[in-house]
This record gives C-alpha cells, sequence and structure tokens, in this order.
C-alpha cells in the first residue's frame, strides 16, 4: 500500500473542506492545503482541524505571471503556480514518496485504492469513474448526479486527481483550466494510466453552475443540505 503526500488548492471551499479533511487525512502521509492569505474562512477550518500531517501555505492567485507567449500577464486564479509552490516544498520536504494532486471536494473510498501492485515511479495515474453529487444528503443516500467515466476522456488524467512519484512541476496559469492537462501531459501518452477506482466529487458542472476556472464561489455546484 502506497501513502502519497497530498497537494490541494482550496480556496472558497470553506463549506467542503471539513469533510474533505476528516474523511481524506489518514490516507495521506503528509497534506499540503494552499489558500489565499485573505481566505479566513478556509484558514479557521484548517486551524481548528488541528493537525500536524497538515501544512497550509498562501498563494496570490491573482497576481502577475508569465503566460505561454512570454507576456506578463495578472492571473484570473494561478491554481498552476499555487501547486508548483508546494510541490518545490514537498519534494524537499518527502524526496522519495507518491504525490497526490487532489481536489478539495474529492473524496478518496478506501484504503483499498492505494493497494495497488506494479504501480510505475515513470507514471502518472487517474482513476477510472468520477461520481458526482449535488447536496450532501444526496452523497449520504447515494444519488448519484452524474457518473463521469473519465477513462472516456482524450484527458483522462486531470486535476482532480493525479498519483505520481517522478518529480514533474505545474507552471503558472491564468486560469484553473488546462494547467492539469499540461502536467498530464509531461508524461507520454503510454505513460498515462488508469487505476480502476471511484472517487467521490462533492459537486457537480451542469449549464446552472458556474464554472470555478477564474475560482470558486462558496457554495457553488454544491449545497450543504443537513
Amino acid at each position: 500500500m502506497i501513502k502519497p503526500v497530498a497537494i490541494t488548492v482550496s480556496t472558497n471551499f470553506s463549506d467542503v473542506l471539513p469533510y474533505s479533511l476528516a474523511n481524506n487525512i489518514d490516507f495521506f502521509k503528509h497534506w499540503y492545503i494552499i489558500t489565499d492569505e485573505r481566505d479566513s474562512e478556509t484558514i479557521r477550518v484548517i486551524e481548528q482541524f488541528n493537525d500536524s500531517r497538515i501544512t497550509l501555505l498562501f498563494h496570490n492567485f491573482r497576481g502577475i505571471i508569465i503566460n505561454q507567449y512570454g507576456s506578463p500577464v495578472r492571473s484570473a486564479f494561478d491554481k498552476g503556480g499555487a501547486i508548483k509552490l508546494a510541490q518545490t516544498q514537498a519534494y524537499v520536504e518527502y524526496p522519495d514518496s507518491w504525490y497526490l494532486i487532489l481536489d478539495t471536494d474529492i473524496l478518496v473510498r478506501s484504503w483499498r485504492d492505494f493497494c495497488i501492485q506494479n504501480l510505475s515511479h515513470r507514471c502518472i495515474y487517474g482513476p477510472a469513474v468520477r461520481n458526482d453529487y449535488r447536496s450532501l444528503s444526496d452523497y449520504k443516500k447515494g444519488i448519484i448526479q452524474y457518473d463521469r467515466s473519465l477513462y472516456k476522456e482524450e484527458c483522462a488524467i486531470i486535476g482532480c486527481f493525479q498519483l505520481y512519484h517522478e518529480k514533474r512541476y505545474y507552471e503558472s496559469s491564468e486560469k484553473s483550466d488546462l494547467c492539469d492537462n499540461n502536467f498530464t501531459n509531461l508524461w507520454l501518452k503510454e505513460e498515462q494510466k488508469i487505476i480502476h477506482i471511484t472517487v467521490d466529487h462533492l459537486g457537480y458542472w451542469a449549464p446552472e453552475v458556474p464554472n470555478t476556472h477564474r475560482g470558486r464561489v462558496l457554495g457553488n455546484g454544491f449545497r450543504i443540505d443537513e
């Protein structure tokens, strides 16, 4: 069984974060969580959880970055730079580990999901299925809003769950989309592997749900209804 070092960007997820912390913490050797220093609710949740296995880092998500054309631009939500910040620290403090990029709203189901034989250090891995839920009560009742078969998608390993061993880096990003695909594509296609597990997503995408590529609005896409 592997016990990865997790890295999570979490801004304006203070509604979902307590459930993620309680569910996921024991699966990880250590957990780096990156937020905005102005996100007082996220900071409060982590301080109240009070677990030495969590390192809280701060990042300016709307700073000036250098885009793919070499020009300075102001980022709308620099998720890539935030992850790179945590990667840089994690690779020094836990140099011979598996690493897991994980979204705040993703719940790992079981220890068995990390009891996987013959994982290669050369590859990056993602789950086969992500089940999306509209609300906390739906999640507890097992009412799935959408069963997303990630393995059928062109870039199957997306930023909600990326498991890897080789030390590679995200790059700063203008928004939160695409930087995860760019990271996956640092590996050759034959090195991008699906593991046959399902993860749960406390959230869903639909026409009525604004996308979060420029940062999430608290409460968007998931209801805490109990």
